[in-house]
């Protein structure tokens, strides 16, 4: 067989031997290129996938280390310092899980305070884990948000003996108590979480729709503490006051009324700057607080129209008297003495010097009402303010100026009559606030809230009155939060505008004269030493005023927000005493809490951020920034 040679020699054209070599070269270079960009290829993607997993690694650990440092900071009470940052970790060897150590990275652990300065909008902290490794650095932050006694809808340190959850108890936020929950057989149903220091009794009677936790560590009520600082804050921002009395709701002497105001004409009172209080003493303990016949003639009475105007005006019991008889009485309408003595429309009845009579028959109006003392309704031309000058005994409301020198108000609100008594709650018209109002005695409250504000009593705080918040709890910007916070008790008073009152003739023998039969509270309620709980709550009637159409004594008591007591207290009885229970839970106190409102002192995650080297250089500057 007979092989062929091919060669340059055998081509049939000149020069075509060198074109082929040299295209056989350029192919050789191409190939090689090729094959070296392969390898150039192959090793860049192990190194960065290398890279990559290193990042992962990194971001992993450093996140690890945020989480220690929230460990540690809950268990260890000195890892967060008031000022400045602790180093928790250093150059620390983690583990895998394990418990090989990984020697090619190490952790550290920074913890500082973060957020505001004043806490007036919560307690917030930050740890900074850092994991370095492979010639490369991951930083993360992590947020912490110190949890407020206000996330509870229900917490108790002692359940108080013999108290059950039953009759259809709905629970809707978080339930916790350091003593043992128990449960009747007539039901009760838990919403969110219930944890509890020592165990639940008949779980079976219950429904718990996230279940329960028992045997969980102890959580220790706010302590005198929680109250000096309130207190100083309160000084800080010129709302402290001194109050005239302590004890119980029978001793009340000073009020706080909330006020909203449409200072902008916008047709609303819900703007951020719209919310006031205004505060007021009497001499008379029963008078400030309408409590019973005795004082029936001088905070109630009824509305009649003028015999000539024909204007609609209230006229307390007391002045029914003075209008007739001319005496003690120099108000707008002091002119028309005879029109009104000859007005038996008014005097309710042809003999007018009858004067038991006439009251009774007041109190039989269907437009009665009663008030609470200082109001000026009381004054019967409705536009009259008394004041008092800080001495002796004198009653009336506390004049801004006298209380907090410069202090101002909107120019839109100087023509009210109450303009001199207005305290504001806003910032933008008192700097100084640090959404605290601290009483050192006892305190009656009511009114309507716009804004976020602690009230603190070193004794006992009383409901005198509704307290509702401008915009409805649970609303979406969590424009109104209010916080109550009561060294003692919280009391709902037993008073003619809460509890219906007996008089002669007055048909079924009872009546309410407020302007409706139930109670209602927006806000978090915490007592320290004792109780939520209502005024001689075993008393009175069974049945004079429904809850929800159910007979009861003195109908529904709704209280929207939370409740914290040291001790549960009753408001009243199955038999039929007292209110029947309408609790609901305000979500908004738990991410928006009320201003400097005691703490667990458990920390507990907020968000991550992933932090630049560069911006973690000087670690003092990263955490004095965050503050």
């Amino acid at each position: 067989m007979r092989v062929h040679r091919v060669g340059c020699d055998s081509l049939r054209r000149d020069g075509e031997c060198g074109a082929a070599l040299i295209l056989t070269l350029m192919m050789l270079v191409v190939l090689a290129a090729v094959s070296a960009g392969a390898v150039l290829r192959s090793g860049s993607e192990r190194q960065l996938r290398t890279y990559s997993e290193t990042q992962v690694d990194l971001r992993y650990l450093a996140a690890m280390a945020a989480e220690m440092g929230l460990g540690r900071i809950n268990r260890d009470e000195g890892a967060l310092p008031d000022v400045g940052y602790n180093v928790l970790e250093s150059g620390l060897t983690p583990a895998d899980a394990l418990g090989n150590p990984l020697t090619d990275y190490e952790l550290s652990i920074y913890a500082g305070r973060s957020g505001s300065a004043t806490g007036r909008t919560g307690n917030f902290a930050s740890v900074v884990g850092v994991a370095r490794g492979r010639g490369s650095e991951v930083i993360v932050r992590l947020e912490l948000t110190e949890e407020s006694f206000a996330r509870f809808a229900y917490f108790t340190d002692s359940e108080g003996g013999n108290i059950w959850f039953g009759a259809g108890d709905r629970l809707l936020g978080p339930v916790h108590s350091n003593d043992q929950i128990k449960v009747h057989s007539t039901g009760a149903t838990f919403h969110a979480e219930v944890t509890t220091a020592r165990d639940v009794l008949y779980p079976g009677n219950g429904s718990f729709e996230k279940g329960y936790e028992e045997y969980v560590d102890t959580i220790p009520m706010p302590d005198s503490g929680d109250l000096s600082r309130l207190r100083a804050l309160a000084a800080a921002g010129r709302s402290l006051f001194a109050t005239p009395s302590t004890g119980g709701p029978a001793d009340v002497q000073m009020r706080v009324e909330f006020i909203a105001l449409d200072q902008n004409g916008d047709g609303d009172f819900v703007d951020e700057d719209e919310g006031y209080y205004r505060i007021y003493r009497s001499p008379s303990t029963a008078w400030l607080a309408a409590r019973g016949t005795d004082t029936w003639t001088e905070n109630c009475g009824d509305t009649h129209n003028h015999p000539v105007t024909g204007e609609a005006t209230f006229i307390s019991a007391s002045n029914h008297r003075r209008l007739y008889l001319g005496e003690g009485y120099d108000g707008p309408y002091s002119g028309d003495i005879a029109v009104w003595r000859n007005h038996s429309a008014l005097l309710h009845g042809e003999d007018a010097s009858d004067w038991a009579r006439v009251f009774r028959e007041v109190a039989r109006s269907p437009t009665s009402r009663c008030y609470l003392g200082g109001d000026p309704r009381l004054r019967m031309d409705g536009r009259s303010f008394d004041e008092w000058d800080g001495s002796g005994d004198d009653s009336g409301w506390l004049r801004r100026e006298d209380h907090a020198p410069g202090m101002t108000i909107p120019a839109a609100l100087s023509g009210r009559d109450d303009a001199p008594f207005l305290f504001p709650l806003s910032r933008e018209y008192n700097s100084e606030f640090r959404g605290v109002l601290f009483f050192d005695g006892l305190i009656g409250v009511s009114g309507v809230l716009n804004g976020r504000v602690t009230i603190v009593s070193s004794d006992n705080i009383v409901l005198l009155d509704d307290f509702n918040y401008s915009v409805p709890a649970n609303a979406a910007q969590c424009n109104d939060i209010a916080g109550f916070l009561a060294a003692r008790n919280f009391y709902v008073a037993e008073n003619n505008l809460n509890a219906p009152q007996r008089f002669p003739n007055v048909p079924g023998g009872r009546r309410t004269y407020d302007d409706t039969p139930s109670e209602f509270i927006d806000g978090v309620v915490l007592t320290l030493d004792q109780s939520f709980t209502v005024e001689n709550f075993q008393n009175g009637p069974r049945d004079a005023e429904a809850c929800e159409d159910r007979p009861n004594g003195r109908g529904c008591l709704y209280l929207t927000g939370g409740l914290i007591q040291k001790t549960r207290g009753a408001v009243g009885l199955t038999s039929g005493e007292g209110y029947m229970k309408r609790y609901a839970y305000d979500s908004n106190a738990r991410f928006c809490p009320p201003p400097h409102y005691p703490t667990t002192g458990v920390y507990g995650k907020n968000r991550y951020y992933e932090v630049s080297p560069r911006a973690f250089a000087d670690v003092a500057a990263f955490f004095e920034e965050l503050r």
